[in-house]
C-alpha cells in the first residue's frame, strides 16, 4: 500500500454474507429478464438512482427492506427472492 493511502475497510463484516446474497440475486434476476432489465431501467421502475443499483448488485451497499422491496417489485418477484440463498432456490 502506498504511504499515506487509507486501507477501505468493509463498511458491514458482520452483514457480509446477506449482502452478497442479496447482490448475487439482483444482479441474477436482472439479467435473467426478456427482454434484457439494464441497471438504469431497473433504478427507474424502482425509483432509485442507477449508481445505487449498481452498488447494490457490487455488494457495496446494504440496502433497507423499503428499498429491497422497491426493487423486487420493479423485477417482478417476491421480495424473499432476493434474499434466499443459492442452495435454496429452486
Amino acid at each position: 500500500m502506498a504511504k499515506g493511502a487509507k486501507r477501505r475497510r468493509k463498511r458491514f463484516p458482520r452483514d457480509a454474507g446477506i449482502i452478497a446474497i442479496v447482490a448475487e440475486n439482483v444482479g441474477r434476476i436482472r439479467k435473467g429478464k426478456k427482454p434484457k432489465l439494464t441497471q438504469e431501467k431497473l433504478a427507474f421502475a424502482a425509483d432509485l438512482d442507477r449508481t445505487y443499483v449498481s452498488a447494490v448488485e457490487r455488494g457495496e451497499k446494504n440496502p433497507t427492506i423499503s428499498v429491497l422491496v422497491r426493487i423486487a417489485r420493479a423485477l417482478k418477484v417476491k421480495p424473499a427472492e432476493l434474499v434466499e440463498p443459492p442452495s435454496k432456490r429452486r
